[in-house]
């Protein structure tokens, strides 16, 4: 009975916390609504940001489960660090890489923004390179953090890139110009990594170098490899639909962004909470099938039953919550029409997602990496052929549809295939 109360205690804790995430999630996404609309320097904000996101939540996710499944216990000092060699080192060379060729980076991102647009995003591009090593390291040290079972402390971490991302679209825009939105993120980074980070952990030492090539640290670079595949197909929706959205009309990536993040709250909320505290759990498990599934689907009842519940509400809702929570400023009745629409779409997938998101972490607590893979690379297939044929007819509204049908798919293949060897 105690362990269920400190478990519901603590799905609580990291419900609370990132509930204010979020809420400056929204702070940074109506800074940006009310100081530029749908401008094209909002549009040149997200699509700058797009590389350091990518790469933070889709390699250093991904790595991070990698390494926690192998880690088990946080007191094994040493196979932490040989954890955190890798990945820095791979951070050292990704931020090179983008900071020399942010440029051709942003055409290929958003090759219909225009000139101020463009200026925008390949500020953010080359600084965030900086931040590369940062920001990844934040999510190992954040996995460790979760091992020892203190969400509060890595919860907190979460606030601190909007924090920054705030305090550079009102404070430093002002003093900096362009820059100042991309410096305001990098020190958002640093805090995080700064909540999150433990000196002895990154003390990287001579052992360290020599484990590059053991035969436990190829396994999680399979792991990583996987992982990454199936995270990114979250990330090539959004890439592939501000693609599209870039060559529909001006501020037509700003008004996906802003729908698709009133749609990501209850899911990075919630469900996130729940998968959060499950996962070391799952984890712990892995040697006990009987309760491990039993654990499984009394976690998949509950996240069927309030997903479905959110996505109803917020479908009727969602003009009203459009303009509450955006409609000021330069934010016009026509920019809240056209989102709402937007986010009824994006709303109908809401199911799909939270499935992925939790039947991800069940897989990898099992170490069954293929599933993902698989399932991230057959709706990735999905979301660019469903965009290709709709966006001509159905503009945004299509583009959302398509990522609202990929999700399902994406959910369904984890969900029901049978498990995989373990990597």
């Amino acid at each position: 009975m105690f362990a269920l109360l400190k478990r519901f205690k603590s799905v609580g804790v990291v419900f609370v916390l990132a509930m204010v995430g979020h809420l400056l999630g929204f702070g940074r996404e109506v800074s940006t609504a009310y100081y530029f609309g749908t401008s094209g320097i909002a549009d040149g904000i997200l699509v700058g940001i797009i590389p350091l996101t990518l790469y933070a939540s889709v390699f250093g996710t991904a790595y991070a489960n990698a390494a926690i499944v192998h880690i088990k216990e946080p007191s094994n000092l040493q196979a932490i660090r040989n954890c955190s060699t890798p990945l820095l080192l791979l951070a050292i060379f990704t931020g090179a890489f983008f900071l020399c060729f942010a440029e051709p980076l942003v055409a290929l991102m958003a090759p219909g923004i225009n000139e101020q647009g463009r200026e925008v995003a390949i500020a953010f591009v080359q600084l965030s390179s900086i931040g590369m090593a940062l920001a990844s390291l934040s999510f190992l040290g954040r996995g460790i953090l979760h091992l020892e079972q203190r969400f509060a402390r890595a919860s907190i971490s979460d606030l601190m890139p909007n924090l920054g991302a705030i305090t550079g679209i009102v404070v430093l825009y002002h003093w900096l110009g362009v820059y100042g939105l991309a410096l305001g993120a990098l020190v958002g980074y640093f805090l995080q990594f700064w909540v999150v980070s433990n000196p002895s952990h990154f003390a990287i030492n001579r052992r360290s170098f020599q484990s590059l090539l053991s035969e436990e640290q190829k396994a999680i670079y399979r792991s990583t490899l996987m992982a990454a595949v199936s995270y990114s197909v979250v990330y090539i929706d959004v890439l592939v639909d501000r693609y599209f959205a870039s060559q529909l009309a001006e501020g037509a990536v700003a008004t996906m962004n802003y729908a698709q993040k009133i749609m990501l709250l209850p899911l990075y909320t919630v469900i996130f909470a729940i998968t959060t505290v499950l996962f070391p759990k799952l984890i712990a498990l892995q040697d006990n099938p009987e309760a491990f599934h039993r654990l499984k689907r009394k976690t998949y009842g509950v996240v069927l039953g309030s997903s479905v519940a959110i996505s109803i509400f917020t479908i009727f809702a969602a003009e009203f919550i459009i303009e509450l929570v955006f409609g000021y400023g330069q934010f016009t009745q026509q920019d809240v029409q056209a989102t709402s629409q937007v986010l009824m779409i994006y709303m109908l997938g809401l199911t799909g997602h939270a499935f992925v998101l939790m039947a991800s972490r069940v897989r990898y607590a099992m170490k069954d990496f293929r599933t993902p893979l698989i399932a991230g690379v057959v709706g990735a297939f999905v979301n660019l052929g469903l965009d290709i044929l709709l966006v001509d007819e159905y503009g945004m509204t299509g583009l959302a549809m398509a990522t609202t049908i990929s999700a399902f798919v994406n959910g369904l293949i984890l969900v029901a295939r049978p498990y995989g060897k373990p990597v």
